[in-house]
């Protein structure tokens, strides 16, 4: 027969391990009801950041500051669109975790919230590191879109790098993980107003488009030409984009023929050309583009643009280039 003191000692240590699990399990859930509702970043370690890696399955993207200035390490220090990359960081400081769905690490999966390891499929979420030199000032891995369904928000699902734990965020947030779509793509901007000069030539063909400071019309053999029929290159000009960029050395083993010579000239005095090139493989066909020439003043007005062209060929799509040589052939053509 059991006696009573051993009754009571059983008692009191059931009553202690009870108690022991009660303190484990709510230890564990402090740092994660702590998350809920605080930013994923503090915005006083936006300013010390200088890296930002980007992988998703196989693919990895490394971003980062040289001189205050955003570089793509995968493209050779190719400027990257620096507006966009402070605009997610941004974002980021505002992003609260609004739910706890899952600590279940093997659920993961169901969210496309595993870790990129290098393979080129799988439920992998896209991994976003920041780091301030050698450390690591936050690791996110974002999931899949939950749609709302019912009285239930939607939102897009979160996790921490190393953690189980599966968050639900109401913002939307998108980031992408291709070079391509973080390339700095704007080359040029000659406001329409300014141009004075427009010159174009292709082989035997030229093109040359005049007018003085304050008239609203060029005029080419001393004919006004309609604005309209400009709009094509005016627009181009206005806003001169690449799709891709090849480095000087890379560029130097393309069979790249010559289209059109662009010369331009501003009402501020600046003045500079670029050459049009065409690469002609058995599957398609590569559009390239050169600075070949400018002055003291488009030098000191364009100097970010012009170094770069330095060591840099800029590849444009197809219609980019058609547009200069429709002009050129259109106009030629006018009585």
């Amino acid at each position: 027969m059991v006696s009573t003191k051993k009754l009571l000692l059983l008692a009191v240590g059931l009553s202690l391990l009870a108690s022991l699990g009660q303190w484990l399990q709510h230890r564990s859930q402090q740092p994660l009801e702590g998350r809920i509702g605080k930013a994923l970043l503090a915005l006083d370690a936006v300013g010390t950041l200088d890296q930002v890696i980007i992988s998703k399955g196989a693919l990895r993207l490394h971003i980062h500051r040289v001189n205050g200035v955003w570089r793509l390490r995968e493209k050779s220090d190719f400027p990257a669109k620096g507006q966009q990359l402070l605009d997610f960081i941004g974002l980021l400081t505002a992003i609260r975790p609004a739910d706890l769905i899952s600590e279940n690490a093997a659920r993961l999966k169901d969210f496309n919230l595993l870790e990129p390891d290098g393979q080129a499929e799988g439920a992998f979420g896209i991994q976003v590191k920041l780091m301030a030199g050698q450390e690591s000032v936050l690791d996110l891995v974002i999931g899949d879109d939950r749609p709302s369904q019912g009285g239930a928000p939607g939102g897009r699902y979160i996790r921490l790098q190393g953690e189980p734990q599966v968050y639900l965020i109401k913002e939307e947030i998108n980031i992408p993980y291709m070079a391509e779509d973080w390339m700095q793509t704007s080359l040029l901007h000659l406001p329409e107003q300014e141009l004075l000069s427009i010159r174009i030539k292709a082989g035997s063909k030229t093109l040359h488009l005049q007018r003085n400071a304050g008239d609203v019309d060029f005029a080419f053999k001393g004919k006004n030409v309609s604005m309209a029929k400009l709009r094509g290159i005016l627009t181009e000009l206005g806003n001169l984009t690449l799709m891709d960029a090849q480095t000087q050395a890379e560029a130097s083993r393309l069979k790249l023929l010559p289209v059109a010579q662009v010369d331009v000239t501003l009402a501020d005095g600046s003045s500079l050309g670029f050459a049009l090139f065409t690469e002609d493989l058995k599957e398609e066909r590569n559009h390239y583009l050169k600075f070949t020439e400018a002055n003291a003043a488009a030098s000191q007005r364009f100097g970010t643009t012009l170094e770069l062209g330095k060591n840099w060929v800029f590849e444009l799509q197809e219609w980019q280039l058609t547009k200069w040589t429709q002009a050129l052939d259109q106009l030629q053509a006018a009585p």
